[in-house]
Order: structure tokens, then C-alpha cells, then sequence
């Protein structure tokens, strides 16, 4: 059996292997909105354009908590835009309770990706309760982030929504970007 196997793929036309996507795929941030409850946390959102590197911005974050964060949900989504601008369901549609994500991000693979790439800039809380402080993320890059290797090039948008369930919101971030071979 192993080798049919081996005499089927040694068969198959290169140009079905040269079609698969063979260069790393990054997102590349274009624009983004963000939104912050003042009643549970300030923030900002900045891009740095870098001279030389427009094809990978720099991104920094800054959120202050009001008051010490005890139980919080996050929804992330990520859908694809079409060449046309038209906006395709999403691909990624998922919600998770905030700190159990903390003590586990490797229990949420998809948005562990991103926590893993902005830990790297800044301080993360590894648990609820999370105490009033400035937590700041300097020149985060994503150009590190290892993306599924069954993505290709495209524009997307990426949403992140913090909120208490049956509260109120305290956070929306949405970036708008395409997905690029390097």
C-alpha cells in the first residue's frame, strides 16, 4: 500500500505541488477602529510606519482597567473581503471566557497566535483578577506570527470584542489588512 502511495505522489504533475502557497503568509495591518468603554478602561490604539517597511506598520497599545477586570469574555472574528469589497462570513468566529484564555491561551489555538506575538511587547496578566494598571504593548510586529499554512493572500477583517456578558462592552478593536506572501 505504501508504495502506491509513493508511485501516486512521485506521478502528480509538478505544477499541482508549484501551485501551493511556498513563501510565508503575514498580515499586514492597513487601518483599524477602536472603541473604549471609559467607564471600565482608557486605551489607544497608534500605527508607526516605518520608513522603508509600509508593508508591515508597527502597532501600539496601551489600556488602563478602571477597575479590577474579575470576569470578562472576548469574541474574536476574522472574514475575508472579497476583491470586489464584499465582505465574506467569517472564517474564524469564536468566543472565550478572558481569564480562562489567560491561564490557558494554548487551549484557544487561533487567538493564541496573537497573544503569543504581543506578549512579546509588553506585560499580559496570567489571571483574573486584573488589577488597575497601564498595560502598554510597544512596536508590536506581526511579521512573526505563524499563520495557518492553508491561508492565502487576501484583505481581511479582523474583529476583537471584549464585554461582560449580560453587561456592557469595554473594548472593540477592528483591523482592516491583507493577508501577503513574504
Amino acid at each position: 500500500m505504501q508504495h502506491i502511495l509513493w508511485v501516486l505522489l512521485m506521478a502528480t504533475p509538478v505544477p499541482l505541488w508549484a501551485s501551493r502557497t511556498t513563501g510565508k503568509i503575514i498580515p499586514v495591518l492597513y487601518s483599524y477602529n477602536s472603541t473604549f468603554n471609559p467607564k471600565m478602561v482608557n486605551g489607544s490604539i497608534q500605527f508607526y510606519n516605518i520608513k522603508g517597511r509600509k508593508d508591515s506598520p508597527l502597532v501600539g497599545v496601551s489600556m488602563y482597567p478602571v477597575k479590577p477586570v474579575t470576569e470578562a469574555w472576548i469574541h474574536a472574528t476574522f472574514s475575508i473581503i472579497s476583491k470586489k469589497g464584499r465582505m465574506h462570513a467569517p472564517i474564524y468566529n469564536s468566543k472565550a471566557d478572558f481569564c480562562d484564555f489567560l491561564r490557558q491561551p494554548s487551549k484557544y489555538h487561533i487567538m493564541s497566535l496573537v497573544y503569543n506575538e504581543v506578549r512579546r511587547f509588553g506585560r499580559i496578566p496570567s489571571r483574573c483578577p486584573i488589577m488597575p494598571s497601564w498595560y502598554m504593548f510597544s512596536n508590536i510586529s506581526l511579521r512573526q506570527i505563524q499563520l495557518p499554512s492553508f491561508l492565502s493572500e487576501a484583505d481581511f477583517l479582523a474583529t476583537i470584542v471584549g464585554y461582560i456578558p449580560g453587561k456592557e462592552q469595554y473594548l472593540r478593536f477592528q483591523f482592516v489588512g491583507a493577508l501577503k506572501k513574504v
